[in-house]
């Protein structure tokens, strides 16, 4: 993965993950209080979804990335596909977390043969 710095010439530099900048959101959050931070991720880590996700009766594409390592596979895009009956899982080789993101031309790609099915 590639992660550097940037100045397009405003004078802010911009974060670029594999040559595209990095979302605003991120920039959003890193606002967060250390409280608010520590909150949240005890928060996800309490949720059990699992129950709600199971009303879901739409198809369902889920997609992760295979190296996502702040949010294993296992923990959610394969605890989220075992929730929803009708749903497929497709992990993007050596992609990070974020990988929507990331590799939005695969991920582009991989949206369009589904809605295609």
């Amino acid at each position: 993965m590639s992660l550097f710095y940037q100045d397009f010439g405003d004078g802010e530099p911009v974060v670029l993950v594999h040559g595209r900048p990095l979302s605003h959101r991120f920039w959003d959050a890193t606002d967060a209080s250390p409280k608010a931070t520590a909150g949240s991720l005890t928060a996800w880590s309490a949720a059990h979804p699992d129950a709600d996700l199971s009303h879901v009766t739409v198809p369902t594409l889920i997609v992760q990335g295979e190296r996502d390592a702040f949010v294993p596979l296992e923990g959610s895009g394969a605890r989220i596909a075992r929730a929803i009956a009708n749903s497929v899982l497709v992990t993007i080789p050596d992609a990070p977390h974020g990988a929507p993101l990331t590799h939005d031309g695969q991920r582009n790609q991989l949206m369009l043969e589904f809605l295609a099915r």
